[in-house]
């Protein structure tokens, strides 16, 4: 769910912005840049908190932080100006969420399970990679590429679901 999540973002937001709401190729293609890079500084910046915060915290205030990006960015009436700080919302709340979920799995569970733990993460994210964004692409050609993003929001309301039923049970 992360894995399409995050790519879905990647790949449709410039889409969204230059078919769907007419903006530049370019501002669009800088904004989406910008997406990927607060991923990248997220992820630099909660390797310093990550010890004293916690996996599980981390996650779960990433999802909401990127839920209020993916709302915001669902707006069809959002100006273009306020399109960048959603989008940086989303890549700083998607940062911490799939190293934090890979480095939770070697606390939850025994050294020998845990490998296969990760191992079918893995798995599943590359499964989420390939089919995820496509699955996005279709709906946005069967409903309008406006679809595309309440479908992302849906998706961190389903990952922070999944997540906390995780936490009650292990």
């Amino acid at each position: 769910v992360y894995t399409t999540i995050e790519l879905g973002i990647g790949l449709w937001a410039a889409s969204i912005l230059v078919d769907g709401r007419g903006m530049d190729p370019a501002a669009a293609g800088f904004r989406v840049a910008c997406f990927f890079g607060s991923i990248m500084l997220g992820r630099f910046a909660i390797g310093l908190i990550a010890a004293r915060v916690g996996n599980r915290a981390l996650v779960r205030h990433g999802i909401v932080l990127a839920a209020v990006g993916a709302l915001l960015f669902s707006l069809p009436w959002l100006p273009d100006a306020m399109t960048l700080p959603a989008l940086v919302l989303l890549g700083l709340g998607c940062a911490p969420i799939y190293p934090s979920l890979m480095h939770e799995a070697t606390r939850r569970f025994d050294p020998e399970l845990a490998r296969r733990v990760i191992g079918r993460q893995v798995a599943f994210a590359y499964l989420g990679c390939a089919a995820g964004p496509a699955a996005l692409g279709l709906l946005g050609a069967w409903w309008g590429l406006w679809a595309i993003m309440p479908a992302i929001l849906l998706a961190l309301l389903l990952l922070l679901y999944m997540v906390r039923r995780l936490d009650r049970v292990t």
